[in-house]
Parts: structure tokens; sequence; C-alpha cells
């Protein structure tokens, strides 16, 4: 088994600083010829508009960075749920560093105008807005026509619940998306991690820059948590070798959640045909690839049992999808440079938030 020494070798970083130079090197020039490459100014970050400080949010930082700073010390005796309620407090102080409760948790709901809650907030009948979604898709806000309906629908069904909070809304997005510091966990431990390295690595999950903010109030957050439960059913079920119910429930739960709130849950579909492809291929199992269709197989009857109940067809929706998002046709074809750079600029812009550091190690 690998074991990482503490020390990340120099021509690692250097390696990994000369590819961004290159790469922002190649990004001026693309500009500067007059190409249109969609790239950013300042490669790979997409949307930066210079470092702001928030004076009334200095003081949560500060709290932030002693809770880490405890957190890290005492992590080799934390339980699960230790860890848990650590990195609950640091996304919730994380976000307070924005300058407050409003400006963190209400104003990401309200402010734009163009976001899933204004949306929701117009919906009167929610089986009428779901029958009808398919027809009207290409009308709706930016976000809610390139996602499934569902992803309004469940911040409809929590402002009907707390009569039109945004503060409960705001929470309960919170709560949902902190499950996945507890996934993490989970799967380290089926992988066999020694709880202190478990403990350290879900601790530092729940700091990473996407995972603090998005776990916030973001819909984002939400399919992490889905994403992870799939994830952990896989690990499960690829760990133990055999097909376990937890394991087969892990993985239908999280491909049913994580299709119904993004079209990017195809995704898993990809991951796992490919461990489905390797296990049969290169071990002769088919505990997984067993699993693997059951999940398929359960959210092929919800959407179909949706589209008999309710009139939204998933499929149908998906098409629309992506049609509103390349209207040009897929980009790969239709302008293999633009798709290219971009395609290099996302993962960099991944790379740049794990820290230069967690990059090396994975290198």
């Amino acid at each position: 088994m690998y074991k990482f020494s503490g020390r990340i070798p120099a021509k690692t970083i250097i390696y990994i600083i000369t590819a961004w130079m290159v790469m922002a090197g190649l990004n001026a020039w693309l500009k500067s010829s007059g190409l249109y490459c969609d790239v950013p100014y300042w490669f790979p970050i997409s949307i930066f508009a210079g470092p702001t400080v928030h004076l009334s949010g200095i003081p949560f930082l500060i709290i932030f960075i002693l809770v880490l700073f405890l957190a890290i010390r005492m992590a080799p005796g934390l339980s699960h749920y230790q860890i848990w309620l650590i990195g609950l407090s640091l996304i919730i102080l994380g976000n307070l560093g924005q300058g407050g409760w409003h400006s963190s948790f209400i104003k990401p709901f309200s402010e734009s105008g163009m976001q899933y809650y204004h949306d929701a907030i117009r919906i009167s009948s929610w089986t009428e807005w779901l029958e009808y979604f398919n027809t009207n898709q290409q009308d709706l806000l930016c976000h809610t026509r390139t996602h499934p309906p569902f992803a309004v629908l469940i911040h409809y069904l929590f402002l009907r619940i707390s009569n039109g909070n945004l503060n409960l809304l705001s929470m309960a997005f919170v709560f949902l998306s902190s499950i996945s510091i507890l996934l993490v966990w989970k799967i380290f431990r089926t992988l066999g991690l020694p709880a202190e390295r478990r403990n350290l690595l879900a601790i530092i999950f729940s700091v990473l820059p996407a995972v603090n903010i998005y776990c916030g109030v973001s819909l984002e957050g939400l399919i992490l948590t889905g994403s992870l439960l799939f994830l952990s059913g896989v690990v499960m079920t690829l760990h133990s070798g055999r097909r376990t119910a937890a394991g087969l429930l892990s993985i239908s739960l999280g491909m049913v959640i994580t299709s119904m709130l993004s079209y990017a849950g195809c995704f898993l579909l990809a991951v796992g045909g490919l461990l489905s492809f390797r296990e049969i291929s290169a071990k002769r199992e088919y505990n997984f690839t067993a699993a693997f269709l059951i999940s398929i197989s359960v959210f092929a009857a919800i959407t179909a049992a949706i589209h008999l109940i309710y009139g939204f067809n998933y499929i149908q929706g998906f098409i629309i999808s992506v049609r509103l998002e390349n209207p040009d046709g897929f980009s790969l074809v239709n302008d293999p440079l633009l798709y290219l750079v971009t395609r290099i600029e996302s993962a960099s812009e991944v790379a740049l938030f794990l820290s230069l550091g967690l990059l090396a190690t994975l290198f």
C-alpha cells in the first residue's frame, strides 16, 4: 500500500506550476491572436474579480481557524459524529466569513432573480408545474431549464414546509449537504484507513473551497451528497467482493438522488459502466455489475412511474437541456479548440483549488 511520507517532491510541484504557466501563456496567445476560446483572463479561475475582504466576516474566520486547528489536534480521538459536527460548523463559519448571516445564507437564494428559488416561489400547483415542465422548459430561468424539475421542487418542498422561511430553507440545504462529510468518512473507513487518517481527511474535505462554499446554500451540495452516496455503495460492493443490501441500497439511492437533481447524474452511469467492464474483464466478478444494473432499473422504474402519473418525461427533458446548453451542437465537433481549452481550464481549476500540496500528493 502506498504511504505518504509527508514530504512533497519539489519536482512534482515544479511540473504542476510549469503546466499552469504553459496553459496561461497559451490562453494569452489565443486571446491576442483574436481566437475566441471562452477561457477566462485569470486562467484557470473562471470567475475572478479580485479578493474581497468583508470586515464583518473576520470574527467568524478567526473562529473558523481556531476550530480547524483544534479539530486537527484532536482528530485521532474523535468519533464520526464529532467529525460531522466539526465539519458542519466549519461550513457554517466559512460561509459566515462572507459578511454575516444574510450575505451567506439568504442572498445566494434571493439576490440574482434567476435562481431555482425564483421559479419555486412562482409554483401554485406542483403537480401541474411538473406535468407541463417539458412544454415550458425553454421559458424557465437559466438554471431551471437545464436541470430536472426536482431541482426546483426540492426548494418548493422546504419553502412549503417552512411557510416560505428562507432561513429554514438554507439550513435544510446545509444539513443535507453536510451529510457528505459522514459519507466521505465512511468511505475511508470501508477502505481500511486508520482512524487518525480518515478523521483528518474528512476534516480537510469539509474545508476544501468547493465543498465549504457549495455545501452552504447550493444545489451542488445536495448533488455532492447524492454522488457520494453512490460512491459509498460502489466502495462497499467492490471492497467486500459481494453484493450486500446496504451497498445496493446506497448505489440505488445515490443514482436516483443525483440524477433527479442534475442531468450530470449521467456521469454515474459512465463510472458504473467502466467499473463493471473492469470487474468482468479483469476479475470475472459480476456482483458489482448486478448491483449497478439493479440501480439503473430502479431509476428507470421511478422515472417511468413519474411519467405515467405526473406527465414529466425525463429523457425528453434531458434532450431539451442538451439543446439549450449547446444550441450550435456538441462543441467537440462544432469547435474542437474551444472544447479542448475549456476542458483543460475546468480540470485545472479543480486542481488549483485542491491546493498544490494535495495535487502533488495525488500525482
